[in-house]
């Protein structure tokens, strides 16, 4: 090999380091720690007694249909990479939500149905130490956990691929007719070459919110969802 050809690969490979390095450095901050929030668990509602938790996981569990999506649904789907196509279909869509609360071994599974379209059933563990899960959501690798935050139930999401982080937040009425989950979905970019010079920061460089609403299954609600499918 010829001395230029030499010296063009070496500069090839220094131009590309600063890229892998950042490479590197988004998929193990979507991977670590971080996430701006308390340790999860039980921290609001660890130290209630039993027949409060009980009334919580009462107040959650069950079926929930959607009633309407928020202002910004369709640009909070273009953020996570769903076309505008089906962005259009989604939002005319009958969905529900199934939630199952586990207040003894402190776990809940949701599973949320979008017509005959999508079915996406996940398990949380909610106690302190529970570390994050790994999953596969929409054909791509997700990391999940949860959270109570007194009665209103917090999921974090990750996704290293897509370099998005997300999180909702799941309230119930005080009649216990109504469920709300507000859904935040934010874009980290990576600055820096991480020299010492520029060393690596994180910023949000896009975000989206919007909020679902919900009402508790009752059999006329059943038989309309029915009908839709």
């Amino acid at each position: 090999m010829t001395i230029g050809r030499r010296a063009k690969r070496g500069q090839q490979a220094q131009d590309k380091a600063p890229l892998a390095r950042s490479r590197g450095f988004l998929a193990s901050h979507c991977c670590g720690p971080r996430f701006g929030c308390r340790p999860l668990g039980l921290q609001s509602i660890q130290n209630t007694s039993a027949s409060e938790r009980s009334a919580l996981a009462r107040k959650f569990s069950g079926t929930w249909f959607l009633e309407r999506h928020g202002d910004g649904y369709e640009e909070w789907l273009a953020i996570k990479g769903v076309s505008a196509v089906n962005r259009k279909i989604a939002t005319s869509l009958p969905a529900k939500k199934q939630f199952l609360v586990d207040d003894v071994r402190q776990e809940v599974t949701l599973s949320y149905t979008l017509a005959h379209i999508v079915h996406l059933t996940q398990s949380f563990h909610t106690d302190e130490l529970a570390p994050w899960q790994e999953e596969e959501e929409g054909g791509v690798r997700c990391l999940i956990r949860a959270r109570w935050e007194e009665e209103v139930f917090v999921i974090e999401k990750r996704f290293p691929q897509l370099g998005l982080e997300e999180r909702v937040w799941n309230s119930v009425s005080l009649d216990g007719k109504h469920l709300t989950s507000k859904m935040q979905t934010q874009r980290i970019a990576v600055c820096g070459d991480g020299t010492d010079a520029a060393p690596f920061v994180t910023t949000v460089a896009e975000s989206r919110t919007t909020t679902d609403t919900f009402s508790k299954c009752t059999p006329s609600l059943a038989g309309m969802f029915a009908h839709h499918r």
